[in-house]
C-alpha cells in the first residue's frame, strides 16, 4: 500500500514539473471552428473521476476532476495562460473567481494575439440550443464540439477583470467570413437577468449587438424580453439578449443558408433574418482599460 501511495505521489509530481501549465487537450483542426480535440500526452498521466453528466444529457459540458495537487488557484482566463506562453488551442482549466471551483474552457491562443475564451462555438448543428433557463444557465454541449459554456461563467469571466472584450465570428455558407469586436464586454448576474453591457465596437460585421445593449437574458421559459405581445425566446428557438426581438440571434435553429423563417442563426447586417449562418462562434479576454 505504501509504495502505491509513494508511485502515485511520483507519478503526479512528475507531471507538474513537466508542464507549466495544464493543457487537457489540443487542437490543430484547420477547419475555423471545429474544435475536435485529442488527448494531451500528459492527461495520460493523470487519475481522472469518471465524467459526471449533466442532467440527462449525454452531450454535457465535462466535469473533469484532477488529483488534489491540482485544488490550488488556477489562472483566471486563457489570456494568463498565454502570457505564460501557452500557444497552443485547446482545452483549459481556469478559475475566474478563487472562491469557486475551476472549470474547463476552450482557449484559442493564435486568433488576433491569442489568449481568448470562447464563449459559444457553432459549426455542425450537433447541438439543441432551444433549450431552457437552467441550461443557459449552467452551460450546455461539448467543448470538443458545439457548445454554450453557460452565463454563470460568462459573469464570472466578465466580474474577474475590469474590462473584457468580446469577438465575434460568422461565416456564411459561401464561406463569406465577417467579425464584430467589442471592446467592452459584460454580463451581469443572475439577480439582474445576465443583463448585456456591450460598447466600442468595430469590424466588418456590422454593429447587431447595439439594439441588444441592457437587455436582460430571455429563454423560452424565462420571458425578459421588451416585446409587449411576442415572446421572442420561444417564437425564435434559442435564448438570447433578446429586445423586442433582435438584430443579431447566434442560438437559433442550425439550417442552411436561405429559409423561410428567421427562426435560424442571424446576424442581419452581414446577411438579412431570412438567411442563417454556417458558423459562428464568441471569444472574450481581458480588454485594455478606457482612458
Amino acid at each position: 500500500m505504501c509504495g502505491a501511495v509513494f508511485f502515485l505521489i511520483t507519478l503526479v509530481c512528475a507531471t507538474a514539473t513537466l508542464e507549466p501549465f495544464e493543457v487537457v487537450s489540443t487542437t490543430n483542426d484547420p477547419t475555423p471552428f471545429n474544435t475536435n480535440t485529442s488527448l494531451h500526452p500528459l492527461e495520460l498521466k493523470i487519475t481522472l473521476l469518471q465524467d459526471k453528466p449533466h442532467r440527462s444529457d449525454r452531450n454535457a459540458l465535462p466535469e473533469i476532476s484532477l488529483l488534489p495537487l491540482h485544488l490550488s488557484n488556477h489562472p483566471k482566463d486563457c489570456q494568463i495562460y498565454h502570457e505564460r506562453g501557452a500557444r497552443i488551442n485547446g482545452l483549459y482549466r481556469i478559475q475566474p473567481d478563487p472562491s469557486t471551483d475551476s472549470f474547463l474552457v476552450l482557449c484559442d491562443m493564435k486568433t488576433r494575439g491569442g489568449g481568448w475564451t470562447y464563449l459559444m462555438n457553432r459549426y455542425d448543428g450537433s447541438e439543441n440550443f432551444d433549450l431552457p433557463w437552467n441550461d443557459y444557465k449552467d452551460g450546455f454541449g461539448n467543448l470538443n464540439g458545439e457548445f454554450w459554456l453557460g452565463l454563470d461563467k460568462m459573469h464570472a469571466l466578465t466580474e474577474s477583470t475590469q474590462v473584457s472584450e468580446l469577438l465575434i465570428e460568422l461565416i456564411d455558407w459561401e464561406n463569406g467570413k465577417v467579425y464584430a469586436y467589442y471592446g467592452t464586454f459584460r454580463v451581469g448576474s443572475e439577480d439582474k437577468g445576465y443583463g448585456l453591457k456591450i460598447g466600442d465596437y468595430s469590424g466588418n460585421a456590422g454593429d447587431c449587438l447595439a439594439a441588444h445593449d441592457g437587455r436582460k437574458f430571455s429563454t423560452k421559459d424565462k420571458d425578459q424580453d421588451a416585446h409587449d405581445t411576442v415572446h421572442c425566446a420561444n417564437h425564435y428557438n434559442g435564448g438570447w439578449w433578446y429586445a423586442a426581438c433582435f438584430r443579431s440571434k447566434l442560438t437559433g435553429k442550425y439550417i442552411k443558408g436561405n429559409t423561410s423563417t428567421n427562426q435560424g442563426i442571424h446576424w442581419d447586417l452581414f446577411h438579412p433574418n431570412t438567411y442563417s449562418l454556417k458558423q459562428v462562434r464568441m471569444m472574450l479576454r481581458p480588454g485594455e482599460l478606457w482612458t
